[in-house]
């Protein structure tokens, strides 16, 4: 099994979000700033979506944990 299938399969999306954000309740989903550390995201809009994938608004990334853990960690731009 890869480091991807791990992470798609035993990771929670909010949970890993959590530990580079601050994530807070808006609705169904949660939202909070940008974890990407080539965007300073002066107010909040990274949000996280109850099916497994993310969006921000501030700098148009988005995807599933896989690619929150890549961008996060500069595996991928």
């Amino acid at each position: 099994m890869s480091i991807f299938e791990t992470l798609q399969g035993h990771v929670d999306l909010a949970e890993l979000a959590g530990r580079f954000t601050n994530l807070r309740v808006s609705g169904d989903k949660l939202k909070g700033r940008c974890p990407f550390p080539d965007h300073e995201d002066s107010s909040p809009s990274f949000y996280v979506y109850t099916d497994g994938h993310f969006r921000c608004y501030g700098c148009a990334r988005r995807g599933d944990v896989v690619d929150l853990w890549a961008g996060v960690r500069r595996l991928v731009s």
